[in-house]
């Protein structure tokens, strides 16, 4: 169990995400990590991605589609991407779970950096 360092929130181990502030190892809880990452264009539409201005997004590196729990709904990896599926694969979730565009967060997560707990 860790507590996040943004909000002091409890998170449980596979809910939590590691980072740096002021060059330090810090947790936090998905709604801080969430609010710490700047939207990007991609494809056209709006996503996040936790390595911007450090790396280039890769060919390796996963778009990854959450609801604003927490809870992963989809994946698809860049390598077998093709352009408009981000707005497909939006509109399936959305009609499969009964949920809203401003419901669904998207991430572009890199292969090679742990994230999570």
């Amino acid at each position: 169990m860790h507590y996040c360092h943004l909000c002091g929130e409890r998170i449980e181990k596979k809910e939590g995400y590691i980072g740096t502030k002021e060059e330090k190892l810090i947790h936090s809880c998905f709604n801080c990590y969430i609010g710490t990452l700047e939207p990007i264009k991609f494809d056209n539409e709006k996503v996040r991605y936790p390595l911007v201005g450090l790396r280039d997004i890769q060919l390796h590196d996963s778009i990854v589609f959450y609801n604003v729990a927490g809870k992963e709904l989809a994946r698809i990896y860049l390598k077998s991407y093709n352009e408009g599926m981000i707005d497909f694969i939006k509109s399936k979730l959305q009609r499969d779970f009964g949920i809203t565009e401003d419901e669904l967060i998207i991430i572009i997560e890199p292969f090679d950096v742990k994230l999570k707990v």
